[in-house]
């Protein structure tokens, strides 16, 4: 395993390792903590906020969301010891701040405010909600107009449609053609896609 995939391996599993030692403290202690999710995924929607709309340095951005989320723990703390109320009850408070699909939003989001050469994205949209994956769309977005490259990987065909410049289609694990979206229809691709109609029906200037 070379460096650089030891590296990003550490990138997908430090999110999860962190949650993992903040709730083995708690369960140590005999508590129960419902919202270190939903706290985490706030912090990482600060941070990208900070970096990618506002263009603040990277490492302010990281400070703000750290500032953020202790802030949402020292509530919780001083609730459940100054105040003696249950932790179930306010944990499970602060968990309804957030929203779960938030987690995913905020993993895209990330992928795209620190890459510096491309961004690939597989089903990014896949377990959102209407107004998260417009929010996923408009980043898709954003990052492109920075002149950075986007993979979308996805079987949502008006997502991909919206957001495309041109299109690569697979068929049985293999590359079927590549269009363009603005001169080839949805049911087109998809039958393409799905063997339905072979790429010598499609017009030429439909291919990118």
């Amino acid at each position: 395993m070379s460096g650089e995939n030891l590296s990003l391996v550490l990138q997908q599993v430090m999110v999860v390792g962190v949650l993992a030692i903040g709730q083995t403290l708690i369960i140590l202690t005999a508590g129960i903590d419902l919202s270190c999710g939903m706290v985490m995924a706030l912090g990482g929607i600060i941070m990208t906020k900070f970096a990618t709309d506002y263009g603040l340095n990277p490492y302010f951005a990281i400070a703000c969301g750290l500032a953020a989320t202790t802030l949402f723990g020292l509530v919780n703390g001083l609730s459940i010891t100054r105040i003696k109320l249950p932790p179930f009850i306010v944990t499970l408070g602060t968990l309804k701040i957030g929203i779960r699909s938030m987690t995913q939003a905020v993993a895209v989001a990330r992928s795209a405010a620190f890459a510096q050469h491309v961004v690939i994205m597989d089903e990014p949209t896949a377990a959102l909600g209407v107004k998260e994956g417009n929010m996923v769309l408009d980043l898709i977005r954003r990052v492109r107009d920075k002149g950075l490259p986007v993979s979308l990987i996805s079987h949502n065909m008006p997502h991909v449609f919206e957001v495309a410049d041109r299109i690569h289609i697979q068929h049985l694990g293999k590359r079927a053609a590549v269009v363009d979206p603005k001169k080839i229809s949805m049911s087109d691709t998809v039958a393409i896609m799905t063997g339905a109609k072979p790429v010598s029906d499609i017009p030429q200037d439909c291919l990118a």
